[in-house]
């Protein structure tokens, strides 16, 4: 990243204040731990790369508030980093962006917020909303974008061209902010994601033949006229709150 307004942007859509705890995800060699830490209490940065560590360590000798871990994020499982309120701020390898938010977003302690530079592609399935029926599978809803919808608010700041970046990428990328929502739905939490990810399981069929897989044919159609769904609704047409509608139900 090469771009100090595109910096500047992602600091300021984090709202942050000299008390947040920040992890940042790909820290790489320190251009936005360095940004972060004169402006909150601690920041955790994250970098896989071990050839990168010496690099880091240097570049931010001055910063006492910094804690560098050579770790992969998506195996830390002690969360002893993650005890505290804290928001993730991170420009994230592109390949791990599903993993990453399904990872904290169902954490036992989720951030605050969440604010990432990703794919402009990814980004505008995250917060896409339902396709109008008969628009063609490659529109409207997924599993991610209904994911992250259930437990925040996604919403794009700022697109990103290539030549913000060195080398430059073939690929736009996306300021994306996620606030987290007041979450109450814990208790059907479980058969929530079971419900979506039957649901998606293959995009070309109707909903009620992918989710035939959990229950009869006579159960299927009372849920989706109790969550007031067509029968010949595909996945990508489902609303969040007709999702969640049929996982009570389910439950």
């Amino acid at each position: 990243m090469i771009d100090k307004k595109v910096l500047e942007k992602i600091i300021e859509t984090a709202g942050l204040v000299k008390d947040d705890v920040v992890i940042e995800i790909g820290a790489g060699t320190g251009i936005l731990t360095k940004e972060l830490s004169t402006r909150v209490k601690k920041v955790i940065a994250f970098e896989i790369d071990k050839k990168l560590i010496p690099i880091l360590q240097g570049n931010l000798k001055k910063f006492e508030n910094v804690e560098i871990r050579n770790e992969d994020i998506l195996k830390i499982e002690d969360w002893q980093c993650l005890k505290t309120k804290y928001k993730i701020v991170a420009n994230i390898p592109y390949n791990i962006t599903s993993a990453v938010l399904e990872k904290f977003l169902s954490a036992p302690n989720k951030p605050a917020i969440l604010v990432l530079l990703v794919q402009r592609e990814v980004a505008e399935r995250i917060c896409a909303s339902p396709s109008p029926a008969g628009q063609g599978r490659d529109v409207g809803m997924s599993v991610l974008s209904v994911m992250v919808q259930f437990y925040g608010a996604p919403k794009i700041i700022k697109i990103v061209p290539p030549s913000a970046f060195s080398p430059q990428p073939k690929v736009e990328s996306a300021i994306l902010k996620i606030e987290m929502k007041d979450f109450r739905e814990t208790g059907i939490e479980k058969h929530f994601f079971q419900i979506v990810k039957a649901g998606f399981s293959q995009r070309r069929r109707m909903l009620k033949n992918n989710l035939r897989v959990l229950a009869d044919e006579k159960t299927i159609k009372n849920l989706l006229q109790n969550s007031k769904i067509k029968e010949t609704a595909r996945a990508e047409e489902i609303s969040l709150e007709q999702w969640l509608s049929l996982a009570k139900i389910w439950s």
